[in-house]
């Protein structure tokens, strides 16, 4: 693991545990998918999409520009931002996008029961 991806590890677990206590909204059961690098290079508000840090959202359940503490199943917990939104993301479903589309594809496919903390 490269110096870049351990110290965003170490900060999601550190600003886990401030901010699912100041969770404004928790959704439970939300299906999570995910998207590429060839999708583009610009979010629908203007950003550049950041891997495992940007997700897609439904704004009408999830407001763009939140931050958001996505906790799987399995408990991984990304730091997230609502940075985007998507032709299939409606209601509880956001898309998270990674940079290795190929890696851990069936990980990243279909991963249902996921818990969002919006902040």
């Amino acid at each position: 693991m490269n110096f870049k991806k351990c110290f965003i590890l170490v900060l999601m677990l550190v600003c886990f545990a401030f901010k699912t206590a100041n969770a404004q909204t928790v959704l439970e059961g939300v299906y999570l998918t995910w998207y590429g690098y060839d999708v583009g290079n610009v979010t629908a508000t203007g950003t550049t999409p950041i891997p495992y840090c940007t997700i897609a959202v439904d704004p009408n359940v999830i407001p763009l520009g939140s931050y958001c503490t996505v906790v799987f199943p399995d408990g991984r917990v990304f730091e997230c931002r609502a940075e985007d939104t998507g032709g299939a993301v409606y209601g509880y479903h956001i898309d998270m996008y990674v940079d290795e589309p190929d890696a851990s594809l069936d990980y990243w496919d279909n991963v249902s029961g996921v818990t969002v903390y919006v902040h």
